[in-house]
């Protein structure tokens, strides 16, 4: 029995479906399309809410944060590199750092690399003070927390010492002691809140893909 031209087109749709899965979430070029393009989706999204901006570039849920904290968490450094190589270009369109004493390149750099990198750094040390193996196995919410917290803290710290550093708006020159702080929790605030969402984005998408893989073999 030849098979109709509608089977072939279903077949065509399969295939074209399993070779963009095993690509993008099989092999190693998917954290290189993945991240890049949810960093993307992240800002693009986190521009259309002019409500969430606290002050210029301090957000009350920052929404790129969680695509770093979940890059980091599935990609491990490879996952680091490549949201901090995002964030350098949106870094650089998006920021002008070029006040202060410090050259352009040095707070773009900081403020783009340094949030990734120490992210990773930060869940390193806990999976080695906890014994927890590469698969993260053991990993519990607590871990999470103590993660998400302790990177919010110091990224969070260095960027706003840019931002006064580099004068990125009116409001960081000779701004006060209690105006400071405020700015500050309000990016700490923002930073962990973004984390929680990219989290619970990832569960979604993995209990998500669990229950298709599950219907796809009845």
């Amino acid at each position: 029995m030849q098979p109709t031209v509608r089977q072939d087109e279903e077949s065509g749709v399969v295939g074209w479906r399993h070779t963009f899965r095993a690509v993008v979430f099989s092999s190693d070029f998917g954290p290189y399309i993945l991240i890049p393009t949810a960093w993307a989706v992240a800002w693009f999204v986190q521009l259309r809410l002019p409500a969430l901006e606290f002050v210029p570039s301090v957000y009350l849920i920052f929404l790129p944060a969680g695509v770093r904290t979940v890059a980091v968490f599935v990609y491990g450094l490879r996952g680091a590199i490549i949201s901090g190589a995002s964030a350098l270009v949106t870094t650089t369109c998006l920021l002008d750092l070029r006040g202060g004493s410090l050259h352009p390149v040095l707070p773009t750099a900081l403020i783009a690399v340094f949030p990734a990198l120490f992210s990773w750094l930060t869940m390193v040390v806990v999976c080695r003070w906890r014994n927890i193996p590469k698969s993260l196995l053991g990993l519990t919410a607590n871990h999470v927390a103590v993660i998400v917290l302790t990177q919010g803290l110091v990224v969070v710290s260095v960027k706003q010492a840019i931002f006064h550093e580099v004068d990125l708006a009116e409001i960081y020159a000779n701004a006060s002691t209690n105006d400071a702080l405020t700015r500050w929790g309000a990016m700490f605030v923002g930073d962990v809140l973004g984390s929680i969402v990219g989290i619970a984005g990832l569960i979604a998408a993995y209990t998500l893909m669990t229950a298709s893989r599950s219907l796809s073999r009845r």
